[in-house]
């Protein structure tokens, strides 16, 4: 069954005339089951992550053009928000605030998601999206012209962070310029996908809601003064050095810190939000496995974390059930979260929002 993802999202929306305007432009269609999925990859374009049976095609009547014009106006918004976005509810009694981990280019998931499970995006309904929107899947783009048609039509609801893979580098290795290039052909391939490398690096890097919950897509860090020492590109780096706990980062770093960039750095905090990994084991550890860098922190850094800034919860994603295959039934985000810390100050969570993740079945989305 197809479904028009602006007739969807509008009908739920109170919307100005320029913002109307804006959404009636977004003629999506997406097949919600897998066997009615559009046109896929062509082999010379395909990923070893993305579905061979899946098919792909130009969102029906977008241009290049208006692909743009939506981005555009989506870095405006964003690129005047802060690295740690302070989310503050209105009536709080009245509304709610859905965290939504990675979706990976699942459009059919987000819009289950929408209808299904958390309802849309409202003056009531606040949604914080914690990044990783493409790669992977096939309809990295559909999500990503939905979520900023969210963004722009209801800027102070709907907050869109930043992920690992939105990154030049990860989107040249797992599927979205090859994505991009399909739907829109080589004459238009180059300037949209520009456009989106543009508006990636002007996403936010964490949120904090209600003065009570941090959000995050790879999680804690490390203090600036910690990448002083760190060895010249080249240098074999030692195996999880174990860092003191002095070394974490405050939110005063993160405030300061150049997110626009196009790919993410070898070091540094900027890296260490995107990458890093919440660990069983006390203390913190480099990540040294070769493939990206960041941290493992244990549960102390959680809680001096949360005692330090009047927090209670943590809530990030970047992981999903197939990292953790094996892992014991309470971190292994088959139900689509795992709680990875229980300290005194309060609780770390993972999230997973893709049920349809090309290499997992039978798993659930959590939002």
């Amino acid at each position: 069954m197809l479904r028009s993802a602006c007739n969807i999202i509008s009908k739920h929306c109170v919307l100005d005339s320029s913002q109307q305007r804006l959404l009636e432009k977004l003629e999506l269609e997406v097949g919600l089951r897998t066997d009615e999925r559009l046109v896929g990859l062509e082999a010379e374009t395909q990923t070893k992550e993305q579905d061979p049976s899946v098919q792909a095609s130009r969102p029906k009547g977008f241009s290049e053009f208006k692909v743009i014009k939506l981005i555009e106006a989506a870095y405006k918004i964003m690129e005047d928000e802060e690295n740690c976005v302070k989310i503050y509810v209105e009536d709080e009694e009245d509304s709610e605030v859905v965290v939504v981990g990675d979706i990976h280019g699942q459009f059919h998931d987000l819009i289950s998601l929408f209808e299904e499970n958390a309802g849309f995006p409202s003056y009531h309904r606040y949604f914080v999206f914690s990044g990783n929107y493409i790669d992977r899947g096939s309809w990295g783009l559909e999500v990503l012209l939905v979520l900023l048609a969210c963004k722009v039509m209801l800027p102070d609801r709907v907050y869109l962070l930043r992920g690992n893979h939105e990154s030049k580098d990860w989107t040249l290795k797992y599927g979205f310029l090859a994505e991009v290039c399909t739907k829109f052909g080589k004459k238009d391939c180059k300037i949209v996908y520009e456009g989106f490398l543009d508006c990636f690096k002007a996403l936010p890097l964490a949120s904090i809601i209600a003065n009570s919950v941090y959000t995050t897509h790879g999680g804690l860090f490390r203090s600036a003064c910690s990448f002083n020492a760190q060895p010249s590109k080249g240098v074999k780096k030692r195996k999880l050095n174990t860092l003191p706990l002095g070394s974490m980062g405050t939110l005063e770093e993160l405030a300061f810190v150049n997110r626009f960039l196009e790919n993410v750095p070898e070091y540094g905090i900027l890296t260490d939000v995107l990458w890093s990994n919440p660990s069983s084991d006390s203390r913190i550890k480099e990540n040294t496995d070769g493939v990206c860098g960041g941290i493992f922190w244990g549960p102390d850094y959680t809680e001096t974390f949360l005692r330090e800034n009047h927090l209670k919860l943590i809530i990030r994603s970047h992981k999903g059930p197939d990292a953790r295959a094996g892992q014991d039934v309470s971190r292994n985000i088959l139900n689509g979260y795992s709680k990875d810390h229980d300290v005194v100050s309060g609780k770390l969570f993972t999230l997973f929002s893709a049920p349809s993740y090309p290499q997992v079945s039978d798993s659930l989305d959590v939002s």
